[in-house]
């Protein structure tokens, strides 16, 4: 046994020492382990109380062979390092035998030896058993052994994951999500919820359900008593003019034309809580500034006041814009980019989540029923046709899942007795397949090409790409086939230039007219960009 001698509990120099319990001296009559030899860790200025522990150890001892040896060590037994150098040099200089047991006790000594010497069996440094020792009958020490396999606490580790998984399935509704990295990013943003109180960036396509996971993270973090204060939300997308500033920060009475009285912000709002503001990117270059000092200093002022308000507030901004595009073009200020983005997160569309239709659709119906009182159901050949198009390439979901919700709020609406049956799938696929062709033109917008907007899906080389792209672009303007022609090819390039566009058209299924119908809806009217 190596034990650190107790300057405190092993003390005493009067005969009165014996009328209480002292642990090392205790040793020689252990009980729950025998101790056949008990090394006495001391520093130099203690060792005269070490020689009188030993001696005192020897005249109780309850079995032959026990003995003790003095070693003294020189440390400071306040400071972790230092005594940590010191049980490291003095395992180095121990001859450590395999057929002995080599116990290792915590009971005496500082906090700080007590942790350097769990330290040195946890990482196997010291090959042996950390020791507890207590008062057992009489002056006796009883000895228990710590077991540090940690394997055996997988019960407990395992409860502390299932409220990891409670939190996370909190985060998805209690939806059973079958998509992999959604499960995994999910995951990650519950740790992030549980730990952490820096700005979260919520990036995604409109419907991805960026503010649905934001109110739920607020959920999440009142119900660890990690926030206190209430959920506050706007879509900076919907703010003009004089409203950002007053809507944000708040004004004073006369800040501006119609301000007639006082007016505290969002930002006062939600001391103490969560604002989340989506579509962040739409904010002005004026409010971006005022945001960061906010963020990072907890103070901002209103318009028209020259007094600060304080609000210590957690953020979570939503965006379906590529921010660091827009810092690029100088709409987005760098600095606050940086400031929101330490954890950043994308929140996946339906088309990349095909596998979690089925279950969203679940929700859905289950939400309606507790809503409505009705049980909803589909008919077993109903459902896997509505799923078969739901995962096909015809379905665009370009809604993402508020898509999703309305599809299965009409499906339901127009369900006889609650039975969702194939007349109201097939209705619904047409109001889906129709709503989604009127929407392809918007969809299509600058960044699309215009031969992805009249052959989507096509499979042609880069240098077909160009050729048809060319012609394509000149299709908008040109007359007729002989107009096209001279625009494409020039006047002196042979026989027959109209032939030759309407050729290449047509070997791609293609005609003028059809082109033209179809740039006609989906180019702005200022023209190609």
């Amino acid at each position: 046994m190596y034990s650190f001698l107790g300057t405190d509990l092993d003390a005493g120099f009067h005969p009165r020492r014996w009328k209480r319990w002292r642990p090392n001296v205790g040793m020689s009559a252990s009980t729950g382990v025998r101790v056949d030899t008990l090394v006495l860790l001391h520093q130099p200025e203690h060792a005269s109380l070490a020689k009188l522990v030993m001696e005192d150890a020897l005249s109780i001892k309850s079995h032959e062979g026990f003995e003790v040896e003095l070693k003294e060590v020189d440390f400071e037994p306040f400071d972790l390092v230092s005594t940590f150098l010191m049980m490291d040099s003095l395992r180095s200089s121990i001859n450590f035998r395999p057929e002995n047991t080599y116990l290792l006790s915590i009971s005496t000594g500082t906090h700080i030896m007590q942790i350097a010497s769990y330290k040195m069996a946890e990482e196997k440094r010291w090959p042996g058993l950390i020791a507890q020792c207590s008062r057992g009958e009489d002056l006796s020490t009883a000895i228990n052994l710590i077991d540090l396999d940690l394997r055996k606490y997988d019960l407990v580790m395992a409860r502390y994951r299932l409220d990891d998984l409670q939190g996370e399935s909190k985060l998805k509704q209690g939806i059973v999500t079958l998509n992999p990295a959604f499960n995994n990013m999910v995951s990650k943003l519950q740790q992030v919820a549980s730990k952490s109180r820096s700005p979260i960036l919520l990036m995604g396509p409109t419907g991805s359900g960026k503010t649905a996971m934001a109110r739920r993270l607020h959920k999440v973090k009142e119900e660890a008593g990690l926030l206190k204060g209430e959920f506050v939300e706007v879509n900076c997308a919907t703010l003009r003019g004089d409203t950002v500033m007053s809507t944000l920060f708040g004004h004073v009475r006369g800040a501006f034309t119609g301000a007639q009285a006082n007016r505290d912000g969002l930002l006062k709002k939600a001391n103490g809580g969560l604002l989340f503001l989506d579509e962040i990117g739409d904010l002005g270059l004026d409010e971006q500034a005022m945001l960061l000092h906010a963020l990072e200093d907890k103070i901002f002022t209103p318009m028209g006041s020259d007094a600060t308000v304080e609000s210590d507030f957690q953020l979570i901004a939503g965006t379906n814009r590529d921010l660091l595009e827009s810092v690029e073009q100088g709409t987005f200020r760098g600095d606050l980019l940086a400031r929101i983005n330490t954890w950043a997160f994308t929140m996946p569309g339906l088309r990349d989540r095909l596998e979690d239709i089925h279950p969203n659709i679940t929700y859905e119906l289950d939400a309606l029923q507790k809503r409505e009182g009705v049980m909803y159901r589909f008919l077993p050949q109903s459902l896997k046709r509505y799923l078969a198009f739901a995962m096909s390439s015809e379905a665009l979901w370009t809604g993402n899942f508020r898509d999703l919700a309305s599809s299965v709020e009409r499906m339901s609406t127009l369900a006889i007795n609650g039975t969702i049956d194939n007349g109201v799938v097939s209705d619904e696929l047409s109001t889906l397949k129709a709503a989604w062709r009127r929407a392809s033109p918007a969809i299509a917008g600058s960044k699309t090409t215009l031969l992805e907007q009249v052959l989507p899906g096509h499979t042609l080389n880069l240098f077909e790409q160009a050729q048809l792209n060319l012609v394509l672009s000149l299709c908008r303007e040109a007359k007729n086939y002989a107009d096209l022609g001279r625009k494409v090819f020039g006047d002196d390039v042979g026989k027959n230039p109209s032939q030759k566009v309407r050729d290449l058209l047509v070997d791609h299924g293609l005609n003028l007219e059809k082109v033209k119908v179809v740039l006609h809806n989906s180019i702005p009217a200022g023209g190609l960009k």
